[in-house]
């Protein structure tokens, strides 16, 4: 077998792995309903932990009326919160719940447990070998 197939036909059984692991992650929250853009707008969320409406549709170049659709939508989901501001109460800071924190964080915890089982499966030799290999590719 050519060296490229071998090595695509192995990099597509590593990938069948991480998209069970995926799956495995993503059983302690229900993403179902959550396009990709919203996934990408609960990213920028966390990275601009407590922003306002106005502030979110000028820096995402939305209308206001789009974001406000959007806040409602997530708010709904359970995605986000609003919190009012102590001293202007027409103010509202948007902010991850508990389960947007966990949609953001499933990259994450799908490579943790990824790396998990991977430990699981091969000897600490294999896995030395592995993170090598690996840390050449950065």
């Amino acid at each position: 077998m050519d060296l490229v197939l071998r090595l695509a036909d192995l990099i597509e059984k590593f990938n069948g792995l991480k998209g069970g692991c995926y799956t495995s992650a993503c059983s302690c929250v229900d993403i179902s309903e959550l396009s990709y853009k919203q996934m990408e707008y609960l990213k920028y969320f966390d990275n601009h932990e407590g922003v306002t409406t106005s502030k979110l549709a000028e820096n995402l170049g939305l209308s206001k009326p789009t974001v406000t659709d959007l806040v409602k939508k997530l708010v709904k989901m359970g995605m986000i919160y609003k919190e009012s501001c102590n001293m202007d109460g027409r103010v509202h800071y948007l902010k991850l719940t508990e389960k947007g924190r966990m949609v953001v964080d499933l990259p994450k915890a799908t490579n943790e447990y990824l790396a998990k089982r991977l430990i699981e499966t091969l000897d600490e030799k294999d896995v030395n070998t592995l993170i090598e290999i690996l840390e050449k590719l950065d």
